[in-house]
């Protein structure tokens, strides 16, 4: 069967959006997943800076079937949301599973959140929001939840996007800025409903690697392997109590609004160790290749952030958690739409054992940098 060619499908997208009276062009392709022995065998989600989605499906058969976003029939409160709105704009689309929207409404502009499992993410919210005196940080109001459409309405959180100033050469302050504020969350006295545990980590971690072999069976050995090591170190693990934690909180999620930060997404909001949301912080930095500072520099100032919002951090459970999320970029790379794939994610099962490997051998922040 013949590799699906992503850029010819991103032609196609386009031609298909020119004749719907959409833009023809600036299409970008945001998702993208092969399925060994699914059908579809592909599904890839494109992007528009208008505010525009598209799914575009490959059929075993070769057969490629393009839809709006809106006709997604995982979503389908999702049409219901778009037409409630004024001058709604897709933000973030994964077919089949969620998509967000920012649009007017009577009562001031919202973020609309339509997923199967929203109402989870809302009970989540609302414990946030009534404790939001406790966190350095804004976060959004939930407004409403629509078991109809299963959409999730949320105030929109004030300030401007961080990223930037997160890679550029001052951005050590902001690193221990963030580390303190993370530091704030995992001492608030918050109970949401979720785990996100070792235990839970190691299992993400575990169908992970299932799904890559799937996809490229010639590296089945060698994350099975890795998989070995990852069992061995989270047997050295002594119990610990699990705190609040955001789950994903990358450099993307943050807002500034003067002196005050705001923090958006806690879609995997749960109780979990404070070095799984640092871990998921410094991995997405290490691989932002517009980084000014080295990484040491970024690891040392988040952890003392840490230490100065009271919460101290095991540095080998944090080399555990980046090891993970290496892990975890090497498995969604076997499912990449690029020739290169398996050599892609050798070079990351190879960047991930070297993390693993290093749990042990040191505990400084520049063994953590290995990436």
């Amino acid at each position: 069967m013949k590799p699906v060619d992503a850029a010819l499908i991103g032609n196609r997208v386009a031609a298909w959006a020119g004749d719907r009276g959409w833009p023809s062009s600036g299409w970008v392709r945001e998702y993208g997943r092969v399925r060994p022995d699914g059908e579809p065998r592909a599904v890839l989600g494109f992007a528009h800076a208008e505010g525009l989605a598209v799914r575009a499906e490959i059929q075993r058969s070769g057969t490629v079937r393009i839809s709006s976003a809106e006709d997604d029939a995982a979503l389908p409160g999702l049409a219901p949301v778009l037409a409630t709105l004024r001058n709604p704009r897709i933000l973030r689309y994964r077919p089949g599973h969620r998509c967000t929207v920012r649009g007017d409404t009577d009562r001031g502009p919202r973020i609309v959140k339509v997923a199967p499992d929203g109402a989870r993410h809302v009970a989540g919210a609302r414990l946030l929001w009534a404790a939001r005196r406790q966190l350095p940080f804004a976060v959004a109001e939930p407004c409403d939840w629509d078991p109809d459409t299963q959409s999730a309405w949320y105030a929109v959180v004030p300030g401007a996007p961080i990223d930037a100033k997160l890679l550029g050469p001052d951005a050590a302050p902001l690193a221990a800025r963030l580390g303190t504020a993370l530091a704030g969350l995992a001492r608030a006295e918050i109970a949401p409903g979720g785990r996100e545990g070792p235990a839970e980590q190691l299992a993400r971690s575990g169908r992970a690697v299932t799904r890559a072999a799937a996809a490229l069976p010639a590296l089945g050995s060698e994350l099975a392997e890795l998989w070995t090591g990852f069992q061995e170190q989270h047997a050295r693990l002594a119990p610990r109590l699990l705190v609040p934690v955001h789950g994903a909180p990358h450099q993307h999620q943050w807002l500034a609004d003067g002196d005050r930060l705001g923090l958006i997404d806690f879609d995997r909001f749960a109780l979990g160790d404070p070095e799984l949301d640092l871990a998921t912080l410094l991995v997405e930095l290490a691989d932002e290749s517009d980084r000014r500072l080295p990484m040491p520099v970024l690891i040392e100032a988040a952890v003392a952030g840490y230490a100065a919002g009271d919460v101290s951090l095991d540095r080998r459970r944090l080399g555990l958690y980046l090891a993970h999320k290496r892990m975890a970029k090497a498995c969604r790379t076997a499912h990449a739409l690029r020739a290169d794939a398996e050599c892609r994610t050798r070079r990351h099962l190879a960047t991930a054992r070297t993390a693993l490997r290093g749990v042990d051998q040191e505990r400084s922040g520049r063994r953590l940098a290995t990436h």
